[in-house]
């Protein structure tokens, strides 16, 4: 009904709740029915933390501008890939984000990671891989799909992770006129005693889903050789190495290292 008023297709469906909020209960199925029935992103708001007593029923502007962030991711961050475009993005970002693009050489981000449930319960785990779908990296697809319970790696089989794989190649490519000329995988919840079997099952089903696109790609590019550039980066938060600045030249004064170093062993 609301779509037949508007004219056109819903972008983003917004729910207010009065003063009790959105409990567990209405939340999940406002988010069931948005994500798996109408193919619809949803934002649910509470009208009392949007309006505060104390200050006369005023906007409560830190809570607006949260929800105002979160809309603006859902809807494919239009503001910032809009500033990009016509004002320019500020060095750090332009390097990170543009840059792989700009010199023709496009590059899908994939994330991939495994949901536990709590200690005790029987359901099973879940692994999901997503991937940019745009020059900005601010709009994805997902894959995802349930394994075998705590399991981190290999709870799903290869043919399925591969599948997986190729459908976000595929979407990537619709999307963007194109197959993406390098892939860069982070991947979080891998300890190092585990960085053996992460290379022979995950990173191998990247290059076997290249190795088999290869050929559709290159028919496709009219003899254009399709060879994507792959790199798997494992996300570890509990890292015992520590690493301190020869001297303090960033004005701070903290003593800590610039925010984005890098260490790299070539």
């Amino acid at each position: 009904d609301i779509e037949g008023r508007a004219g056109r297709p819903l972008e983003l469906l917004v729910v207010f709740k009065g003063p009790d909020g959105v409990n567990g209960t209405y939340y999940s199925e406002i988010k069931r029915v948005g994500d798996m029935v109408l193919g619809i992103p949803t934002t649910c708001c509470n009208a009392s933390k949007a309006l505060t007593r104390r200050s006369n029923f005023r906007f409560n502007f830190q809570y607006v501008k949260g929800v105002v962030l979160k809309i603006n991711a859902k809807l494919g961050n239009l503001v910032l890939a809009m500033n990009g475009i016509s004002k320019g993005l500020p060095q750090s970002i332009n390097w990170a984000v543009s840059i792989p693009w700009r010199r023709g050489c496009k590059t899908m981000v994939v994330g991939i990671d495994v949901s536990h449930p709590s200690p005790g319960s029987r359901q099973p785990s879940v692994l999901a891989v997503t991937a940019q779908m745009d020059a900005f990296g601010h709009r994805y697809l997902c894959r995802y799909k349930t394994c075998a319970r705590r399991m981190e790696i290999g709870g799903v089989a290869d043919d399925d992770l591969k599948v997986m794989i190729e459908g976000l190649i595929d979407d990537f490519a619709m999307i963007t006129d194109g197959p993406p000329a390098s892939i860069l995988i982070f991947r979080d919840g891998v300890s190092e005693s585990q960085f053996a079997h992460v290379k022979e099952t995950e990173v191998q089903a990247f290059k076997d889903v290249a190795a088999k696109l290869t050929t559709e790609w290159e028919q496709r590019l009219k003899g254009s050789v399709w060879s994507p550039k792959i790199t798997y980066v494992v996300c570890q938060k509990r890292s015992q190495a520590r690493f301190m600045p020869e001297r303090d030249d960033t004005g701070r004064g903290s003593g800590n290292l610039s925010p984005g170093f890098v260490c790299d062993t070539g």
